[in-house]
């Protein structure tokens, strides 16, 4: 009987019962569940924080580039102001149709341009200048600009040192920013910045002198103008707008009836005065009687740059369209809201192309919708369409120039 209780101890030592087994499987199966859990838990928060820094980083590249275009902006002279000098400085903010309108594609926003004169470095000027007369050269002597240089053509050079001789720097010239969309779509903006010096038949009749704001008469702007005149400095933007303070704003609500003006020119010329929309009305025109008297010109105090990014294109967005969404709907509904901003921090998503406000949330059902916002149209969407919202980025850029009108 000892020898067979022996065998029977040393048997059940070496292995489980099958009741054993099915917890241990069960406990395995359980904890493999939470570990699962945990890391995929582990991985959204990785991407969200990498997202998180992604926007946080366009955001800063697009805010400093902005904000330092604006800064360079550059007011009148004394002896302007005193009305014993022309017209030298100028600032233009206008609206434009930012591209041109497809049989397929959603109609194009209307976005804010900025035109100003700008103080320059003196590296920059140069730079600009040499590229400036060396087209004015290739184009005297029916060269390619290519041989306007050092190892280039005698006569080139000759007439190149000629040309940068009679023409000190003057530290100012033109500042051009604009956004505009990068395709067809409507969806993703591009931010611009350029700086130019003078028109080259000016140069060619030996006269430097800045752009003459005073002839400007026409505002129109185009991609090829713009890939012309200007660089990219910043991507990814789901847009971008522009607000002046005016000796008259008292906040910053727009609809308050003493927010902030959406359009300026410097020089109350009237110029602004066409268009029937009131966001291009300039509450401080006087009419064109005033464009060569530089004495009532005016500047903003402040400009507030609001500015969304969003991650690039291929990114997923914060949501899609759950149902159709139809022109004049007031209601739409979305997948999930769990990647949506809190409504304290913005109301705004950009439904493809077009901006939409909404004013209640219940659930994945948001409410209250007011169309075509932010310069866009109002569209119809089908179900799946994508829903984003971006990170919104706001700063008030002080203009040390800033000037009211006495009337």
């Amino acid at each position: 009987m000892t020898v067979h209780a022996g065998h029977g101890s040393a048997a059940r030592e070496g292995g489980f019962t099958l009741l054993e087994l099915v917890i241990a499987m069960g406990l395995l199966a359980a904890f493999l569940t939470m570990l699962v859990q945990l890391v995929g838990g582990g991985a959204s928060l990785f991407d969200s924080g990498e997202r998180g820094q992604e926007l946080a980083d366009r955001a800063l590249t697009a805010s400093r580039a902005a904000e330092g275009a604006l800064q360079s902006t550059a007011g009148p002279r004394v002896d302007a102001l005193a009305g014993e000098a022309a017209v030298d400085a100028r600032l233009i903010v206008h609206r434009v149709v930012a591209g041109v309108a497809t049989p397929v594609g959603p109609p194009p926003p209307r976005l804010p341009v900025l035109r100003s004169t700008a103080r320059l470095a003196p590296a920059d000027e140069e730079r600009l200048l040499e590229g400036a007369l060396r087209e004015l050269v290739a184009d005297e002597l029916r060269l390619d600009v290519s041989r306007v240089g050092p190892d280039g053509d005698p006569d080139a050079i000759a007439r190149l040192d000629e040309l940068r001789a009679a023409w000190p720097l003057r530290g100012r010239g033109e500042l051009l920013m604009a956004a505009w969309p990068v395709d067809d779509t409507g969806v993703y903006l591009a931010l611009h910045v350029g700086e130019r010096l003078a028109d080259a038949d000016l140069l060619a009749e030996g006269e430097r002198r800045l752009v003459d704001y005073a002839d400007l008469d026409d505002l129109a702007l185009d991609a090829g103008t713009l890939r012309a005149r200007t660089r990219v400095v910043a991507t990814g933007l789901l847009h971008f707008d522009l607000e002046l303070w005016s000796q008259f704003t008292t906040d910053w609500d727009a609809g308050s009836g003493q927010g902030p003006l959406q359009v300026w020119d410097s020089a109350r010329a009237g110029l602004l005065g066409e268009s029937d929309d009131r966001r291009d009305a300039f509450l401080l025109d006087v009419g064109p009687q005033s464009l060569r008297d530089p004495r009532d010109d005016v500047w903003p105090r402040w400009i507030r740059v609001t500015i969304v990014v969003a991650g690039p294109p291929d990114a997923a967005p914060e949501a899609y369209l759950a149902q159709s969404l139809s022109t004049d709907a007031q209601r739409m509904v979305v997948t999930t809201v769990e990647r949506l901003p809190p409504p304290t921090e913005t109301r705004f998503l950009k439904v493809g192309a077009e901006w939409v406000r909404y004013a209640n949330e219940a659930g994945t059902t948001l409410d209250g919708l007011r169309r075509g916002e932010r310069g866009t149209t109002a569209l119809d969407h089908p179900a799946g369409t994508p829903v984003r919202a971006g990170r919104t980025v706001q700063l008030c850029v002080p203009i040390p120039h800033g000037r009211d009108a006495d009337d």
